[in-house]
């Protein structure tokens, strides 16, 4: 879902650098990004439809254990649960995991910082030259 998300937000930013405006009459895009475009968002639907037909058995179950009590199908739940602590193929360990989403978080905040770090210049520079 994060990749054609990105594939879309990309090919919309593609589109409006080279039209060089935003206003929605002004916006043209190339036949690649178009397809590109299209690609992405075919692609985000069917991915999110997947991710929903997923988990709403298991929403339901939860849904039907904190409203009525029922219990019947705790266990595959907490079976369920289980299998999303762990990545696939990282086995039992619990430590590697978290360190792997801490890693995937830190390098998220050093990306954000250095476009940050990155933007506040050219953003001098034009502030000063108006």
């Amino acid at each position: 879902m994060l990749g054609f998300a990105g594939l879309v937000l990309a090919c919309a930013l593609i589109i409006v650098k080279q039209s060089g405006s935003a206003r929605p009459r002004a916006l043209r895009a190339d036949r690649v990004t178009s397809m590109l475009g299209l690609t992405g968002a075919v692609g985000l639907v069917l991915s999110s439809t997947a991710l929903y037909i997923t988990y709403h058995p298991y929403s339901a179950i939860f849904d039907r254990f904190i409203r009525q009590g029922d219990a019947s199908h705790i266990r595959e739940l907490t079976d369920f649960l289980g299998y999303t602590q762990v990545l696939p193929g990282a086995g039992g360990s619990y430590h590697f995991v978290s360190n792997f989403w801490v890693a995937v978080t830190l390098l998220g905040v050093i990306a954000l910082l250095l476009m940050i770090l990155r933007h506040i210049p050219r953003h001098r520079r034009a502030t000063a030259e108006a």
